[in-house]
């Protein structure tokens, strides 16, 4: 009975969730894509928009997108964007809706391996359940 009732239960949430949902609740294709680049979230498309203003503002000298890490065992970690500021610094920015287990990992690898502090933006805090 326990074996139906689990399966009951994750129908029911995969209807509240509507058909075809992501489970992590992106947004339609539409609502992500900028300049004609589909990005994995609105968030990122947003940070997008804001470096390109930062750019014409004189912020930024330039910014790259997609940036791989390669990472041992044949597995790699994309960055965001690696973002050179007019000062002469740099910022290794990912943009984060949820922080997941793999990502942890991945992101303590590239720190231990190149040296890289990642900067998390819009991450939403996990808070404990009472």
């Amino acid at each position: 009975m326990l074996k139906g009732r689990a399966a009951l239960e994750a129908a029911l949430a995969s209807a509240r969730r509507g058909r075809g949902a992501n489970k992590y609740h992106v947004a339609p294709r539409e609502e992500r894509t900028a300049d004609g680049i589909v990005f994995a979230s609105k968030a990122e498309a947003r940070r997008y928009q804001d470096l390109k203003l930062l750019r014409s503002a004189g912020h930024v000298r330039f910014f790259l997108r997609q940036v791989p890490f390669h990472l041992p065992g044949g597995t790699r970690y994309l960055l965001d964007f690696l973002v050179f500021w007019t000062d002469g610094h740099q910022s290794f920015e990912d943009v984060k809706g949820t922080r997941t287990e793999v990502y942890e990992l991945k992101r303590r690898q590239v720190a231990e391996l190149y040296g890289v502090e990642i900067e998390e933006l819009g991450v939403r805090r996990r808070t404990p359940r009472r």
